[in-house]
């Protein structure tokens, strides 16, 4: 007669080859959520950054949360505009502008 059906020990080795494969699975597809959400901080941050550069280009001087503009002079005409991360001081962002006068918006 011939056995058509599986012994135990073929059904424990399948098994723990499809719970190495589904370890194996979880750790990179963990590692990858991660990645992606801190390259959605990263975004997020640079997108107020953005923001808040605009803003004070535009002389309106109004900073989003979690951000940190130091103004100083450049020379007589101009200044400079840096935008910094407020956790971490890193300087994200720096322009020129002209300085407030008769002239400007």
């Amino acid at each position: 007669m011939k056995k058509t059906s599986f012994t135990l020990l073929e059904v424990m080795v399948a098994a723990a080859i499809i719970g190495l494969i589904t370890i194996m699975l979880s750790a990179f597809l963990g590692g990858s959520f991660k990645q992606l959400n801190e390259q959605d901080t990263k975004r997020d941050r640079m997108n107020r950054s953005v923001n808040t550069m605009e803003s004070y280009m535009a002389y309106a001087d109004e900073a989003e949360a979690g951000i940190r503009v130091r103004i100083t002079d450049y020379d007589k005409a101009t200044e400079r505009v840096e935008v910094l991360d407020e956790k971490t001081g890193q300087s994200l962002l720096v322009s020129l502008r002209p300085k407030k006068s008769l002239y400007t918006p």
